[in-house]
């Protein structure tokens, strides 16, 4: 990826009347970049699509031997952070310190949305 189309820093202006305010970014101009960020996406939802299907066909299984319960719901969980958040993320194209704010938002929250499914319904177990 970083040899077929590698990153290049640009300093873009924040208004576009104000030469004085400005922000830097790592952009890319080519099409092997767009091309690679769609086949990684397809192949994350791809992932999620198996995940949530393997959940679906060990539902049945006792929850004390599964956790298919809790990984569906944080899968869930997943999606509906994506419908909300990369939306957003689209609309705060031109604002850097706010599309950097909601995207370690959305990560955190996935991330919790994870580790808080798995790791409580074990901890509360052992109490």
């Amino acid at each position: 990826w970083t040899s077929l189309d590698p990153l290049r820093w640009a300093r873009l202006p924040v208004d576009q009347g104000s030469p004085y305010e400005s922000y830097g970014t790592c952009t890319s101009e080519g099409i092997a970049s767009k091309v690679l960020v769609s086949l990684t996406l397809c192949v994350n939802i791809a992932a999620l699509i198996f995940a949530m299907v393997e959940a679906w066909q060990a539902r049945n299984i006792s929850t004390e031997y599964s956790e298919s319960k809790y990984i569906g719901i944080a899968l869930f969980g997943w999606i509906e952070i994506m419908i909300v958040g990369v939306p957003l993320l689209f609309l705060l194209q031109g604002a850097p310190q706010a599309q950097f704010f909601l995207l370690s938002a959305l990560l955190f929250a996935i991330c919790i949305s994870v580790l808080g499914l798995l790791f409580v319904p074990k901890i509360l177990h052992m109490m």
